[in-house]
C-alpha cells in the first residue's frame, strides 16, 4: 500500500481555528439571566413569603422542563432550589423570634396570683353528688408542673410539662397551700428540695410559681405554698381520720388522666392496705396522681398515689391505691421549712376543730337531687 504524503504547502492551506475561550463569571450570569428573565426572578422570589405555594410551583416546573436544553434544566433548578432554602431559613428566624418575645407565662420567678372565686363550706352536713363536688371543689385542684427549664439559653423561661395534679387544703392572707404526691414534684430528680420551684395552674390556665415548702418523710405526700386571692380569706380543708374510713364508704377522685385535665370519677372504698394506704375503686391514671379523693361531705379521704398498670399486670382491674390524708396532721411526720411548719400548725388545728363533724356526721341528711 503506498504512503500517503502531505508537503509543506498543503499544511499551510489548511486553517486551525483558534481556541474558544471560557465565558467569564459575569458572562454566565448574562446566560442565566437570560435562560430566565429578570422579571421572572424577581415574581418568584416573593414567593419565599409563601413556601406552600413555592412547594406547588417547584413540584409543577421541574418535571415540565425536563425536555428543555440542559442550560435551562440547570439554571430552573439552582433558582427553585435556592428560594426553599431561602424560604426555610426566613421562617425558621421568625418562628424563633415569635417564641422568644411572646409573653412569657408565670415561671419560677413571677409572683402572680391564682383568683379562687369563693371556697366551699366543708365539710358538708348534707351528703353531695357528684355533681356538687365537680362544682364546688373541682376549683381547689391544679396543675402540677414541676420543673423548670434549665438550659442556658433558656433560662429565663418555662416551658411547661403536666405532671400531676394537687389540692389546695389551706387558704389566709398569706397565700395557700395544696398537697400533692411527693414523685410528681421529684420528677427526674432523686429528692425534692425544700424551696424549689414548683408551677401550678387552676382550670382557667392561669399559671403561678410555688415553692416546694414541706415533703413527707415516709409516704408519698408533698406541700406547696403558692400566692392566691380569694373572696373568702381563710380555708381549711377538712380531713378524714384514717381510722373512721370505712370498707364500701363512695369517693369521688379529681386529677388529669393521661392529659384529660380535671375529670372527675366516682368509686368506693374497696380496702385499707396497711395503714397509710387506701384502696379505691374510681378509676385513675397516669396523671392522676397527688389528685384529691374526698368522701360525700367532702372531707379529704386520700392522695392519689398509683395504680397498678395492665401492662405489666395484666389481669389487673382497676386497682388503684391512695395515701392516707390525715398524714397531714402528723407535723412531726414531715420536712417542712419555716412556712410549711406554720401552716401546717394552722392546718392540724383546724382539722382538729372539724373532726367530729367530718368523721361522725350525727344524722346524715338524705343525698341531694
Amino acid at each position: 500500500m503506498d504512503k500517503i504524503k502531505i508537503t509543506s504547502e498543503e499544511l499551510s492551506k489548511v486553517s486551525v481555528s483558534p481556541p474558544v475561550p471560557e465565558p467569564s463569571v459575569s458572562q454566565q450570569e448574562q446566560i442565566k439571566t437570560r435562560l430566565i428573565p429578570v422579571w421572572l426572578r424577581i415574581v418568584s422570589a416573593l414567593l419565599v413569603i409563601f413556601p406552600p405555594l413555592l412547594y406547588i410551583i417547584t413540584v409543577i416546573v421541574l418535571p415540565s422542563i425536563r425536555k428543555r436544553p440542559m442550560p435551562i434544566k440547570h439554571a430552573w433548578a439552582i433558582h427553585l432550589c435556592s428560594l426553599l432554602v431561602a424560604s426555610g431559613l426566613l421562617w425558621l428566624v421568625f418562628g424563633m423570634f415569635i417564641a422568644l418575645s411572646a409573653p412569657r407565662p408565670a415561671g419560677p420567678e413571677q409572683s402572680v396570683a391564682l383568683t379562687i372565686s369563693s371556697f366551699p363550706s366543708l365539710p358538708s352536713a348534707a351528703q353531695l353528688t357528684a355533681r356538687d363536688i365537680a362544682q364546688e371543689l373541682r376549683p381547689l385542684v391544679l396543675v402540677v408542673h414541676s420543673q423548670p427549664s434549665r438550659l442556658p439559653f433558656f433560662r429565663n423561661r418555662f416551658f411547661p410539662t403536666r405532671t400531676g395534679a394537687a389540692a389546695v387544703i389551706h387558704a389566709d392572707e398569706n397565700g395557700c397551700l395544696a398537697v400533692t404526691s411527693r414523685h410528681v414534684v421529684q420528677q427526674g430528680i432523686k429528692q425534692a428540695r425544700l424551696g424549689q420551684a414548683i408551677v401550678v395552674a387552676d382550670e382557667d390556665g392561669t399559671w403561678v410559681s410555688g415553692r416546694l415548702v414541706g415533703r413527707h418523710r415516709d409516704l408519698d405526700l408533698a406541700l406547696i405554698s403558692f400566692n392566691g386571692a380569694a373572696s373568702t380569706n381563710v380555708y381549711t380543708q377538712p380531713i378524714r381520720r384514717f381510722a373512721s374510713i370505712e370498707l364500701g364508704d363512695n369517693v369521688f377522685a379529681i386529677g388529669h388522666p393521661q392529659g384529660l385535665e380535671f375529670s372527675i370519677s366516682t368509686g368506693i372504698i374497696s380496702q385499707k392496705r396497711g395503714d397509710d394506704l387506701l384502696q379505691v375503686s374510681a378509676p385513675v391514671s397516669p396523671g392522676s396522681s397527688g389528685g384529691p379523693v374526698y368522701d360525700q361531705h367532702g372531707a379529704l379521704l386520700g392522695i392519689v398515689e398509683s395504680v397498678i398498670d395492665k401492662e405489666t399486670s395484666p389481669n389487673a382491674e382497676n386497682l388503684n391505691f391512695a395515701v392516707r390524708a390525715d398524714a397531714l396532721l402528723d407535723s412531726a411526720a414531715w420536712a417542712l421549712d419555716a412556712a410549711g411548719e406554720k401552716v401546717m400548725k394552722s392546718l392540724a388545728q383546724a382539722s382538729l376543730d372539724s373532726s367530729n363533724v367530718s368523721e361522725t356526721p350525727t344524722q346524715p341528711d338524705p343525698v341531694k337531687e
